[in-house]
């Protein structure tokens, strides 16, 4: 056991050294961001100190989870709150219904006008749902709020359903 942990102690600092020496060195001379991987040296070092007889040393492994932590937790607690936030546009045609709390990532937009019957991908991140005097309006919106596709449909049970599988049961009203 004290082998295998001597490994995984090993390959933890080479994997500490290439996240946080190596790849900022080469970003800059490459020019464009160069990353390793956060989290997997620390990860290694408090499996691999675990596995030995040195077991306190399992600590120096946290430190790096909890730097990583502490530099992207104001950002996800941010995201959260946003998400939560979330209006839709005041600008889109029609009278709001409802608009989904799932954050999509894409989605597949099919058209007539595409060549030979095809379909691109479009980053679609939310869904909204209007009323106008001639029906429903589903828009489909990208990360900066802005319309990607817009349907038309009878029912709001039809937009509804016009949208992915994993949106389907979380619609908020205004």
């Amino acid at each position: 056991m004290t082998i295998l942990g001597l490994i995984a102690v090993a390959l933890g600092l080479w994997a500490l050294v290439i996240t946080y020496i190596l790849a900022p060195k080469a970003s800059e001379k490459e020019g464009h961001n160069v990353s390793g991987i956060p989290g997997i040296g620390g990860i290694l070092l408090i499996a691999g100190f675990l596995l030995t007889p040195w077991k306190i040393f399992a600590l120096s492994g946290a430190v790096e989870i909890v730097y990583i932590l502490i530099c992207i937790g104001p950002d996800i607690v941010g995201l959260m709150i946003d998400n939560i936030k979330w209006m839709p546009p005041e600008d889109l045609e029609g009278e709001l219904v409802a608009f989904t709390s799932y954050k999509n990532r894409y989605e597949e937009i099919r058209g007539d006008d595409l060549p030979n019957g095809g379909y691109m991908v479009n980053p679609v991140v939310r869904y909204v749902i209007t009323k106008t005097d001639d029906g429903y309006r589903l828009y489909l919106l990208d990360m900066a709020s802005r319309v990607v596709a817009c349907k038309a449909f009878r029912s709001e049970e039809e937009c509804k359903s016009a949208t992915v599988k994993q949106a389907r049961n979380k619609w908020r009203v205004k």
